[in-house]
């Protein structure tokens, strides 16, 4: 008979292991802290063409704004306004690390779920829709597309 108490589990140092597993070796950590400087590199570079892209829209924003300022004086605040916020945003994620950036992130999404999962499914949209229009500038042939003939549908 087992002379453990009824309701406690011994502890080994195989909990959680299944039969033929290794143990941990003194590699794994090393091997876990390489992957995770590779995606904090990644996250950064991916960090760095954001920053990119939102200065540029800012900067279209705020030449859209200068000549909504023409004709409408308020609606060219709001834009200029909007400029201005895009460019602030842009230079504080530029000053963050990876880490701040997910920190960030999980913040938002917890404090604002269903905004978060609303940005992240109009995101995907746009992707995808990035992704399309991009397979669709290939020149045409003039004929239908495979997938579609195969179907008997036009083009």
């Amino acid at each position: 008979m087992i002379d453990e108490p009824m309701g406690q589990v011994p502890v080994t140092d195989t909990v959680g292991t299944q039969p033929g597993d290794q143990p941990a070796t003194p590699r794994t950590p090393r091997i876990v802290e390489d992957v995770r400087r590779s995606v904090a590199s990644t996250v950064d570079a991916q960090k760095d063409k954001a920053v990119t892209v939102v200065h540029r829209l800012a900067g279209a924003v705020g030449r859209a704004a200068d000549e909504l300022h023409q004709h409408d004086e308020t609606l060219g605040e709001y834009a200029r306004s909007a400029s201005d916020g895009l460019r602030r945003w842009a230079d504080d994620l530029g000053r963050k690390g990876s880490a701040d950036v997910a920190r960030d992130v999980s913040d938002f999404a917890r404090r604002r779920p269903a905004i978060f999962v609303g940005g992240a499914f109009l995101l995907g949209l746009g992707l995808a829709r990035f992704l399309r229009s991009r397979g669709d500038a290939q020149p045409s042939s003039g004929r239908p597309r495979a997938d579609y003939a195969r179907a008997g549908i036009d083009a």
